[in-house]
């Protein structure tokens, strides 16, 4: 058992720390509400741990909602991102309290997949979508970048297949964003190894080869 030594609210943002003999640990506006912390209160190791345990909840929640309402995420960002907000909030406003992180990011991404704000399929629909219209590129390259976000394997070919009907034309629009012409002959060195660096293989960029 600790005693509340004090609570205070920071300086920024729904936060308040609370100051215990033994610990500290943040809560929000609505879980002071509801448990009227405040000082002087006898508060157990378990029932300081479960405060936090909510705030952090509620906290992430919040920063993933900001994220996704600027644009998809993939699950793999939102964890990423989660992990340091973690590293931050451990420093920042947690002494001796033991929380399992797996656990809280866990259950705020399976809400989120549940309410339709996390969809790795639709993140990679919107990502590919993206580039073909600004930063038309290669399909292997649009593949490794989906990888990297954390988009299994399988879904990416799925949307991939989905949105590219002909890689050609993937290499026409570099080709001509780079170059502002898409001419190409063998002797156009330059433009081939430009279009290889860019993950075109031979096949793809020899169909906008106009000599023999």
């Amino acid at each position: 058992m600790s005693v509340v030594a004090k609570v205070y609210k920071n300086k920024r943002g729904d936060i308040y720390t609370v100051v215990c003999d033994d610990c500290k640990f943040p809560v929000n506006t609505r879980i002071l509400s509801q448990t009227a912390v405040s000082q002087g209160d006898d508060l157990t190791q378990e029932m300081s741990e479960d405060l936090a345990v909510e705030f952090l909840k509620d906290y992430l929640e919040e920063k993933a909602a900001n994220l996704v309402s600027i644009r998809a995420r993939s699950e793999k960002e939102i964890r990423d991102y989660f992990y340091k907000q973690r590293v931050k909030l451990k420093k920042k406003f947690l002494e001796n309290i033991d929380v399992n992180w797996d656990y809280i990011a866990d259950q705020v991404v399976m809400k989120f997949h549940d309410i339709g704000l996390l969809d790795d399929a639709d993140f990679a629909r919107q990502f590919v979508e993206a580039r073909i219209a600004m930063r038309p590129r290669s399909v292997y390259m649009m593949k490794m970048e989906l990888l990297k976000k954390g988009v299994d394997s399988d879904v990416a070919d799925r949307v991939l297949d989905e949105l590219v009907d002909d890689e050609t034309e993937l290499a026409r629009a570099v080709l001509e964003k780079k170059f502002k012409q898409v001419s190409l002959s063998r002797k156009d060195t330059k433009k081939i190894t430009f279009l290889q660096r860019k993950g075109f293989n031979w096949d793809v960029i020899s169909k906008l080869v106009e000599d023999d």
